[in-house]
């Protein structure tokens, strides 16, 4: 049985993996939960942006969570809580055949982005994303429509990127908005 895991991303750029022993129902209040460091480690420069889980086909694997908001806008009149988007997520497809045992983690950082195998960790696609700038946000999206999985990239020099995943090909890079120029029109 797999225990479930806690994924780490540090502002130094690497990624710690946390095996997590959650009691069964009926024994909760009795025993703690459990967390002890797998040992796997991922490393790459600048703090942890964004990273995923992509089955052997590069499909992007759904979280197991789900994300909440607010109704009322102050939060004080009603306290129920509504989920932001519909289940209606695309579910990877599985192998019968158990030819397709591996997934991949695609991470992305201020200055690199890497997708790792999994299980054995090995790092199949590394991309320097930019130079002397830093990447501000990055995404990992699966495009509507198309089984294709995509890494969007701001810089902070205004520069949008686009890169297939899981191999990094660059699909687009354009001028948008450069970071200070964005910071001036908020302010």
């Amino acid at each position: 049985m797999a225990l479930p895991t806690a994924w780490l991303g540090t502002s130094l750029g690497s990624i710690l993996t946390i095996s997590l022993s959650i009691p069964e129902n009926d024994l909760r209040k009795a025993n703690v939960v459990q967390a002890a460091p797998t040992g796997a480690m991922f490393r790459l420069k600048g703090s942890i942006l964004s990273m995923s889980l992509l089955d052997c086909n590069g499909a992007l694997i759904p979280y197991s969570f789900e994300s909440w908001r607010e109704d009322s806008k102050d939060g004080k009149e009603k306290r129920e809580r509504t989920p932001t988007k519909t289940s209606s997520t695309k579910m990877s497809p599985t192998n019968p055949d158990g030819l397709c045992d591996r997934q991949f983690i695609a991470i992305a950082s201020e200055k690199q982005a890497g997708v790792f195998a999994l299980p054995s960790q090995n790092c199949v696609y590394r991309k320097k994303l930019v130079d002397f700038d830093f990447i501000v946000k990055a995404e990992i999206i699966s495009m509507k429509g198309r089984d294709s999985v995509c890494l969007i990239c701001y810089a902070s020099n205004g520069h949008l990127m686009v890169f297939t995943l899981p191999s990094l090909k660059p699909l687009l890079e354009i001028d948008f908005l450069p970071l200070a120029d964005l910071r001036s029109n908020i302010v």
